[in-house]
């Protein structure tokens, strides 16, 4: 139904299309015959999926981490999936509801940057902070921007945004 591949080619993420769950596929090269799939259960059938992870960086103290997003069918939010830890994450644990964030419209699709954007936010020496994020789109026409570590909105000074090159018609 849907499909999300790990960037290093380790491991697939299937979105079951009837059942509640997410299929998470590790792929073992010394085993290529041997495929065992972890069942990660999900709030609801899944609409879309997409992975995000970093390696860390020790300079600034923050680990590697791995995170499956996930939109439910019914649902207008992103519930994210810690892969290291084997859990959901709370993004915002005072507003009362466990989960991801509320877009306030079904999510139509999701997809992970390929790299990391300028956000608005600057850190104590004034340096505008940087982030891997994942793109939602919405039935009510929204394009949004999840930061991939914690799940809150990103926000740009320029807004989501494709670039065209103008000679050759395509997406750069």
């Amino acid at each position: 139904w849907r499909i999300a591949i790990a960037d290093d080619g380790s491991a697939l993420f299937v979105g079951d299309a009837r059942v509640p769950r997410v299929l998470h596929i590790p792929f073992d090269a010394s085993l290529p015959n041997l495929l065992v799939a972890e069942e990660i259960p999900t709030a609801t059938v899944v609409a879309d999926l997409a992975l995000a992870a970093e390696p860390g960086d020790e300079l600034f103290g923050v680990g590697p981490w791995s995170h499956l997003f996930v939109a439910g069918v019914d649902r207008a939010r992103v519930d994210i999936y810690d892969l290291d830890n084997g859990s959901w994450i709370d993004v915002n644990p005072l507003d009362g509801v466990h989960g991801g964030l509320d877009l306030r419209s079904p999510v139509v699709g999701l997809s992970t940057a390929p790299d990391p954007i300028l956000l608005q936010s600057q850190n104590d020496a004034e340096i505008r902070d940087e982030a891997r994020v994942v793109v939602v789109t919405t039935f009510d026409g929204s394009v949004r921007m999840l930061n991939a570590l914690t799940g809150c909105q990103a926000v740009t000074t320029d807004g989501p945004a494709a670039f065209y090159s103008q000679s050759a018609g395509t997406a750069e």
